[in-house]
């Protein structure tokens, strides 16, 4: 029997070209395998409803007040010393 380790479906093909797993031994096995497709089920999923729809615009933009701008402040640099 082989190990789980070195058949995992991720790596099972890196361990054959290494030689870790022989080929001919891993199909054996695979068809060994009781074929479960019987005990597989269906599920029907019912189609998702259909996004709401936005909500109604409004008939005027939203009003935005701008404040006005002050005068520059002066800026000074800093004195050196």
């Amino acid at each position: 029997m082989l190990n789980d380790l070195l058949i995992d479906k991720r790596i099972v093909q890196r361990h054959i070209k290494q030689g870790k797993v022989d080929a001919a031994e891993f199909r054996r096995m695979l068809d060994a395998l009781p074929d479960l497709s019987t005990r597989l089920w269906r599920r029907e999923l019912e189609p998702a409803a259909p996004p709401p729809p936005p909500p109604a615009a409004a008939a005027e933009p939203p009003r935005v007040e701008w404040l006005e701008e002050s005068a520059p402040v002066p800026v000074q640099p800093a004195p050196l010393g």
